[in-house]
């Protein structure tokens, strides 16, 4: 059934910038009406008004423009989460460029695979030159104007026709998916989030996600764009949760954007509930958990929780839902309806024609969201990109296309969108959207490896899922697990890196020649958990001291903190469990830590 953009209205949101076509003017909108507001907020008490920001976005613009950027021109972003880096994107902008995200924290090889393909002109960074391919010039700024030339930028609006990012998500090839996006994508999602969910001069907005995550769109530029401040935690702190709670607590945030997981990994740290000001939680990138929106009401019940959906190919998000008591004791939560101007669409997968209301089908969502593609893949474009057949009344600038998500959805008799799941191979891992072909793809490319498979699989009912990877080694090879896992660290995100990799002489298939899944081993057998609930009892008595605590304490109540998880990751490799700090976040207290432990059994892995 369609769900057909509403008419244009003179909504408050679009009223205040009216003419703006680009991110930028949009900013420069709000810069005009409060220059003096507080638009940055940082932990050791330094701010900076909308004015100074955009000034010194117009200097670092100029600067660009000297360097060689030109109009169309796609420029790499190499920098931490401080707030250096709004200026700094917002002078990519204003070159009337496009930037193009590259995390401090991936490997090498992907970084020079994005700056190879994207045709990168120049590469600003703010730490020390970063490796990269021969002809590719970079750039460092930083906090201090002194190191940007006073030649200034002229800050004209361009025109909708614009790129604005060219933001990265799995590829099935081994490449990743270089997603273009419009300014008059992301300007529409900014309006119709404006009106949804309005900010104002009192807000302040957590700013946690990865920039190379389309989250961060909405986290900076949202509040931008009316007036909020941003506030940012320390750039190694966004998978602490204590970390983050202080925060939030202590600089007054009153709205904050998580992925499910990390949301419950917050909630369980006792400050939590010393944030009083939050008034906002938005949950994106993951199914939402009934158990997840009864933390929130129990833990904050003064704040509204919004369950919000959208893929990278439609400017970060599409539909919102406001959670309600009930929520919390149904068996899913609704990923709502369609934001302003967008359609969604349930359809038949194989005819593309709308389904009948409570039918499944495959979501479609058409309007001005939609990005204009895939970066040099013409025929993947083509298959997820198709004719808008669909709008019953396209808006003004609508795009002509509309995007086949490839989720599986169905309509409440609410009225709302209830997700389901995905057919194809494409999974989420702590928000992060993963190709297992990208991941298989990674392992084959290794001379030990001669046949590999990667699934999602689920370690009980009360963990998150774990990525899983079954190889066959080359004729006289011997690879184990965790050298195989050290490899693939090298060149790929580390949240595509499974967490087990099992060998095998060959991969089990069915009397057709297709892989039989259901006799692949367990990538996760069970060991000894009473073992290993001991050997975790032991470690926190020691870090703690006290053993004052149940199996079902998390953590941080039992008075840890964030700078004792490296030790206890230390201990636990030593004994033999090769975890990451984040397995530590993901499984709060001792019941289950240990129940992961037990499945991550040290034989397996090598």
């Amino acid at each position: 059934m369609p769900f057909s953009p509403p008419s244009a209205d003179s909504s408050p949101a679009n009223s205040a910038f009216p003419a703006a076509r680009t991110v930028h003017a949009m900013v420069e909108a709000q810069t005009r009406r409060s220059p003096r507001a507080i638009a940055l907020r940082s932990l050791d008490g330094q701010s900076v008004t909308y004015s100074a920001l955009m000034h010194r976005a117009h200097l670092t613009a100029g600067m660009l423009r000297a360097r060689g950027v030109t109009p169309g021109a796609r420029v790499g972003v190499m920098m931490h989460r401080t707030p250096d880096l709004v200026p700094t994107l917002l002078a990519v902008l204003l070159a009337d460029a496009a930037y193009v995200p590259l995390e401090p924290s991936w490997p090498a090889d992907r970084v020079h695979t994005i700056t190879t393909y994207a045709s990168l002109s120049l590469v600003v960074h703010s730490d020390e030159p970063p490796a990269l391919p021969a002809g590719v010039a970079t750039v460092r700024v930083s906090g201090n104007e002194a190191e940007i030339p006073t030649s200034s930028s002229s800050g004209t609006d361009g025109d909708t026709d614009g790129v604005a990012y060219v933001m990265h998500t799995s590829g099935s090839t081994g490449r990743p998916k270089g997603v273009v996006v419009g300014h008059d994508a992301v300007t529409a999602f900014l309006r119709a989030l404006s009106d949804a969910l309005p900010l104002d001069d009192s807000d302040r907005v957590l700013v946690r996600t990865s920039f190379a995550f389309d989250v961060s769109v909405m986290e900076m530029f949202w509040p931008l764009v009316s007036g909020a401040s941003l506030v940012f935690p320390h750039p190694q702190g966004h998978h602490d949760p204590a970390h983050l709670a202080e925060v939030v607590a202590g600089h007054g945030v009153t709205a904050a954007t998580f992925v499910p997981t990390q949301l419950n990994a917050f909630l369980a740290t006792p400050l939590a509930v010393t944030c009083r000001r939050l008034r906002r939680l938005v949950s994106i990138g993951e199914v939402l958990q009934p158990s997840t929106v009864a933390a929130v009401r129990r833990t904050l019940p003064q704040v509204e929780l919004f369950n919000v959906y959208g893929p990278t190919e439609a400017a970060v998000a599409t539909l919102l839902h406001h959670c309600r008591p009930e929520d919390a004791t149904g068996t899913r939560v609704p990923i709502g309806r369609p934001l302003r101007h967008t359609g969604a669409h349930i359809v038949d997968p194989d005819t593309l024609r709308p389904v009948p209301p409570g039918t499944l089908g495959e979501l479609v969502l058409s309007g001005p969201q939609i990005a204009r593609g895939y970066l040099g893949q013409p025929d993947l474009t083509a298959r997820q990109f198709i004719a808008d057949t669909y709008s019953r009344n396209p808006t003004e600038g609508s795009a002509p296309v509309a995007y086949r998500t490839g989720d599986t959805v169905t309509e409440l008799p609410s009225g709302e969108i209830d997700y389901i799941g995905r057919e194809d191979r494409q999974v989420k891992v702590r928000g992060h959207r993963v190709e297992l072909g990208d991941i298989e793809h990674a392992l084959l490319a290794l001379p030990q490896i001669s046949d590999a498979h990667a699934e999602l699989c689920g370690l009980s009912p009360d963990g998150p899922a774990r990525l899983a990877a079954w190889v066959v080694p080359a004729p006289g090879a011997t690879p184990s697990g965790r050298k195989l896992r050290r490899a693939l660290l090298r060149v790929l995100p580390a949240v595509m890196v499974p967490d087990a990799i099992t060998v095998l002489d060959t991969l089990p298939t069915l009397t057709s020649g297709k892989l039989d899944r259901r006799r692949l081993p367990s990538p996760f057998p069970a060991a000894d958990r009473s073992a290993c609930l001991r050997l975790v009892r032991e470690v926190w008595t020691d870090l703690l001291g006290h053993a004052d605590f149940t199996d079902e304490t998390t953590f941080f109540d039992a008075g840890g903190n964030s700078l004792l998880l490296l030790p206890m990751q230390r201990r636990l490799t030593r004994a033999g469990h090769e975890v990451r700090v984040l397995d530590l976040l993901d499984h709060p207290t001792a019941v289950l830590l240990s129940a992961y432990l037990s499945h991550l059994s040290p034989e397996r892995e090598g």
